[in-house]
């Protein structure tokens, strides 16, 4: 628009910035949703395809609360 001198250059720059910030906040947002998804996945794949550990034989200290 500005080569076709309808539009002043200053208003050409604000434009610009415009779709600048609109452009960080749409990869700002990509990364908060990558971020997000990346720890839902890590929280969904701790342990879970693990054998739980065996509990502690009936004679272990452990295995009562209050042994003596």
């Amino acid at each position: 628009m500005y080569k076709k001198r309808r539009i002043a250059w200053p208003q050409v720059v604000m434009l610009q910035r415009g779709v600048l910030e609109v452009k960080e906040k749409y990869t700002q947002s990509l990364l908060e949703l990558r971020e997000a998804e990346v720890e839902i996945c890590g929280l969904l794949l701790v342990d879970g395809l693990t054998v739980p550990p065996a509990p502690a034989p009936a004679g272990h200290l452990s295995a009562t609360p209050n042994p003596r």
